[in-house]
C-alpha cells in the first residue's frame, strides 16, 4: 500500500540501508537555510501579494445601492364561469375527458389545448391513477406538458 502511495504522490524511496548498518547509522540534520534578509522571505512575499490583491479589489467599482421596488402580486388569469365545450373527435382524447382539477382544466383551455397528443393520451390516465410511467416519443410531442 505504501509503495502505491509513494508512486502516486511521486515520493522517491530512501536509499536502502543494510540491516546491520541501520542501528549504527547517525541521523543527519536537515540542511540549514541561509537568511537572505527580511525582504526576500517567502512570508513577506505572501503578505505583499495579498495586500496587492486587496488594493485591486478596492479599485473595482462598487455595486450601486439597491433601489427600492414594490413587488406586485402576480396577475391571475380570469377564466369564464364554465369550461368551453370541445366537440369529441374520432381517435382523439379530449383534456375534458380526463379527471383533471377544474383550475387545471381552465389553464389547459387558456393555453389553447383541446386534445391530447398520443403520448399524453396513453400516459395521463396512468399518472392520474397514481402510477409511475416511462415514455418515449419524438421531440415536440408534449411529453413534458
Amino acid at each position: 500500500m505504501f509503495e502505491f502511495l509513494k508512486k502516486l504522490f511521486g515520493i522517491k524511496p530512501k536509499e536502502s540501508v543494510p540491516e546491520t548498518a541501520k542501528g549504527k547509522q547517525k541521523k543527519q540534520a536537515p540542511p540549514r537555510r541561509e537568511n537572505k534578509g527580511k525582504d526576500s522571505s517567502p512570508r513577506r512575499e505572501k503578505k505583499n501579494s495579498s495586500q496587492e490583491k486587496g488594493a485591486k479589489r478596492k479599485e473595482k467599482k462598487q455595486c450601486p445601492a439597491p433601489q427600492e421596488f414594490r413587488e406586485e402580486p402576480a396577475k391571475v388569469a380570469e377564466h369564464p364561469a364554465e369550461l368551453r365545450e370541445v366537440p369529441p373527435a374520432e381517435g382523439k382524447t379530449r383534456f375534458l375527458d380526463l379527471p383533471l382539477h377544474r383550475e387545471v382544466q381552465f389553464g389547459v383551455q387558456h393555453a389553447g389545448f383541446e386534445f391530447c397528443t398520443p403520448i399524453q393520451a396513453m400516459t395521463l390516465p396512468a399518472v392520474l391513477a397514481g402510477r409511475d410511467i416511462a415514455g418515449k416519443a419524438q421531440t415536440g410531442t408534449g411529453k413534458t406538458a
